[in-house]
């Protein structure tokens, strides 16, 4: 989803992207989220698998990078709130790091960015809404 989003940007908008972006490997047992914690970085999680969880539902959900390319932080490098979930790698991970500022920078400078944050908003509700599903079946009542 994340190239396919990419293609739709102007070049000089993809280019910026690219150049204050950089890609690290996350060892297993690092927190790329915290609840409470403003995150710093817009996330792209590219390979491995994270668990993220709400610490207070006792519910977590695992995904893969591999099955595609997730994205965190999002939300709260476009509202200023705090995450509301951790998200710790399970295995080495490959993620691609952004400052949430220079995300913040790009969506008010690029109208054809508010397109893209809105997708990737979208798939961060996904995750929340597979939380909260998990949650309901465990403890068979509304989360």
């Amino acid at each position: 989803m994340i190239n396919e989003l990419y293609e739709k940007l102007a070049p000089e908008v993809h280019t910026f992207l690219l150049k204050h972006s950089f890609a690290v490997t996350a060892p297993k047992g690092t927190f790329l989220m915290k609840q409470g914690v403003p995150p710093e970085y817009v996330i792209i999680l590219k390979a491995g698998k994270v668990q993220i969880s709400a610490p207070h539902s006792f519910c977590a959900v695992a995904l893969d990078g591999k099955d595609c390319a997730r994205v965190f932080g999002v939300y709260a490098a476009v509202s200023g709130e705090k995450p509301e979930l951790d998200i710790i790698c399970i295995d080495d991970c490959d993620v691609t790091l952004m400052r949430k500022d220079v995300f913040e920078t790009a969506v008010q400078r690029n109208p054809e960015m508010n397109f893209i944050a809105a997708k990737l908003l979208g798939s961060e509700s996904t995750t929340a809404q597979q939380i909260l599903t998990v949650a309901r079946r465990r403890f068979g009542g509304e989360a």
